[in-house]
């Protein structure tokens, strides 16, 4: 099994397109294209060239051949000579038919003939070079005769593939070594074009380490022509998003600072209203209108404080207000706070926290965390209903765990992870609100470097918002 597992990881390594392994091929098919076309030059220049063959070569068999026509063993002796300094000349050892042969005639005798040829070769023209076959073997030749046309020299060099392989590697250049140190050529070229990358991995990684909310510019500023435009352009998308967030930030606390006064006006006005003596039967018809007024002011009242305190979390933790919490006393001053909220709709607060649990944090935006999830949960659990709030401590995460559970109707799975969203409600829920208060929650998280998970209570109907805080401290 783990051999299978390991196969089917190198099998999708493997299939994931890599930048390295186009490169490292790119280089090895220009290569390999290169030597292809090298090849082929070569071998035609091969075949084109006669400087094996040139006449002078001849001419000079002749005159040493012949003066010496009436002595034959010195004519045996002195072609001999010459044929071996042909066939040895800048040439491996190898076949007779891959070196120069050479054949001596006289009239229809053959006076001389390379060792090792298996027959003679035989050319009817003179002072040019033809392809002959003899004995099933291809030769190019070339025949020159003195100037009684009876004493005659042919000079012959295979015209076989095999040949021009020879050649080359006579001639210095190493084929064979070249072919065999071509797969060895890979890691090299693997290894530089890793390492040519190291500065794309470099911006590759910074970028991977931001988190959500972090816009600043990038660290590393590369010197590569090549990696200036993409890190000027990430540069130049983060000062537009910066941009566009601030102007968003500055346009809803805006509105919203304009609004607390005239809805917070609205509301005592209301309110002012509602508690003046009227007529018995104006105050039937103008109580329900005015009680839906305070209401609706309460609930727009609201909203503005929320849209702010969205605001403050999307911008991120300030420095000066990060401090030591301890989570487990804010819980109780918080539930203290929403204690008469909870008598109102008839649900029972129950608070289990580990002590003392110190956390670094904003300790505005966790009393905006804390209010929102038990405000939620009051809103939701039915009258006679119990929410019950839970801080311990998780050794094996290392983190600090708040757990909010209610008894209501809870979230279907399938909206589960839309919940965070601004101003989402799912489609089934019959209680008011601006869908803003899990965003909110969710804001704070993130500002705090957490997590939240959104669940089934423990036991029983109800929803659990779990949220989880690394980097805290044991209770001790």
């Amino acid at each position: 099994m783990k051999a299978a597992a390991c196969l089917r990881r190198a099998w999708r390594a493997g299939a994931e397109p890599s930048l390295i392994r186009r490169l490292v091929l790119a280089q090895a098919v220009v290569l390999v294209v290169v030597w292809i076309a090298l090849g082929a030059l070569l071998m035609v220049e091969f075949q084109s060239d006669a400087s094996e063959l040139d006449p002078l070569r001849h001419d000079a068999v002749l005159a040493v051949a012949g003066p010496l026509l009436d002595r034959p063993a010195a004519l045996q002796e002195a072609l001999a000579r010459i044929d071996l300094a042909r066939r040895t000349e800048g040439q491996l050892p190898g076949q007779p038919r891959w070196r120069v042969n050479m054949m001596v005639w006289h009239g229809p005798q053959l006076l001389f003939v390379s060792p090792g040829l298996s027959a003679p070769i035989v050319q009817t023209a003179t002072d040019r070079i033809e392809t002959v076959t003899a004995a099933g073997e291809r030769w190019r030749a070339m025949t020159r005769s003195d100037a009684s046309g009876q004493l005659r020299v042919t000079l012959a060099i295979s015209n076989e593939p095999g040949r021009g392989m020879l050649t080359l590697a006579s001639s210095s250049l190493l084929v064979l070594p070249l072919l065999i140190s071509a797969p060895l050529l890979v890691f090299p070229a693997w290894a530089a074009v890793w390492l040519a990358l190291r500065p794309w991995r470099r911006l590759s990684a910074e970028i991977a380490r931001r988190g959500m909310g972090d816009l600043a510019p990038l660290g590393f500023q590369p010197r590569h022509r090549e990696l200036k435009p993409l890190a000027h352009s990430v540069n130049r998308l983060l000062q537009s998003v910066r941009d566009g967030l601030a102007r968003e930030r500055s346009f809803i606390a805006d509105a919203a600072h304009e609004l607390r006064t005239p809805v917070a006006a609205i509301r005592v006005h209301a309110e002012a209203l509602n508690n003046l003596p009227l007529p018995a039967g104006l105050a039937d018809r103008l109580g329900a209108r005015l009680d839906a007024l305070v209401g609706c002011s309460a609930r727009a009242s609201r909203l503005v404080d929320q849209m702010l305190a969205l605001m403050r979390a999307d911008a991120g933790p300030s420095a000066p207000g990060m401090q030591s919490l301890e989570i487990d006393r804010l819980l109780q001053q918080r539930l203290g706070c929403l204690a008469g909220l909870a008598r109102e709709r008839g649900v029972e607060l129950d608070l289990d926290a580990e002590g003392p649990l110190p956390l670094w944090g904003e300790r505005q935006a966790m009393e905006s965390l804390i209010d929102n999830l038990v405000d939620n949960a009051i809103k939701y659990s039915p009258p006679g209903g119990l929410v019950r709030v839970r801080a311990r401590w998780d050794a094996a995460t290392q983190a600090t765990v708040l757990e909010v559970m209610d008894e209501g109707p809870g979230i279907a799975p399938a909206w589960r992870s839309r919940v965070f969203d601004r101003f989402f409600r799912a489609p089934d829920q019959a209680v008011a609100g601006s869908g803003l208060g899990l965003a909110i929650v969710a804001a704070v998280v993130r500002q705090h470097g957490g997590s939240i998970v959104c669940d089934d209570a423990d036991d029983g109907p109800g929803l659990c918002m779990r949220v989880s805080f690394p980097g805290g401290t044991a209770p001790h």
